[in-house]
C-alpha cells in the first residue's frame, strides 16, 4: 500500500483558500525497488490527483492521520486494491465537502466559511464550479 502523505492538514487546507486549484495539480507516484549498488528499478507510475488518491473514512471522515486528537496529515488510500471496502472520492467536490466536515469536527471555529471560500475562489481562478 501507498507510504507516504498527501499533504499536511493544516497547511493544505490553509492553502485551499487563496490556492483552490491545487486541487486539479497531478501527482507523479512511482513504486519501485531498490537493489545493492543504488540501482532503482520503476515497477509502476501513476498520474492522480489528490482527490484520486484519498477517501472516505468511518473514524475521521477521510483518511486522516490523527495524533492526541489533532489532525497531521492527509492519508492515501491503498488504490492498487481489487477489494470493494476500499472506497475513494468520486470527484474533487467530495474530497473537499470531506476536508470541511473534518475541519468543523476538529476545530468548529477556525473556518466558518471555509467551503463557499473554496468554492466562491475556485469558481473566480478557474471559470468551472467545484
Amino acid at each position: 500500500s501507498p507510504n507516504f502523505d498527501l499533504a499536511n492538514f493544516d497547511a493544505f487546507t490553509r492553502s485551499l483558500l487563496t490556492e483552490p486549484e491545487r486541487l486539479d495539480t497531478d501527482h507523479l507516484v512511482f513504486e519501485y525497488e531498490l537493489f545493492v549498488g543504488g540501482i532503482v528499478r520503476i515497477n509502476n507510475i501513476w498520474i492522480k490527483k489528490i482527490w484520486e488518491m484519498a477517501g472516505p473514512s468511518t473514524t475521521n471522515i477521510l483518511n486522516l492521520q490523527v495524533k492526541q486528537g489533532v489532525p497531521v496529515n492527509i492519508r492515501p488510500k491503498n488504490w492498487r486494491t481489487n477489494s470493494s471496502r476500499v472506497t475513494f472520492f468520486g470527484q474533487r467536490l467530495d474530497f473537499v465537502i470531506a476536508l470541511d466536515q473534518a475541519l468543523q469536527h476538529f476545530y468548529p471555529a477556525r473556518y466558518p466559511t471555509w467551503l463557499n471560500t473554496v468554492q466562491s475562489n475556485y469558481l473566480a481562478r478557474t471559470g468551472h464550479a467545484l
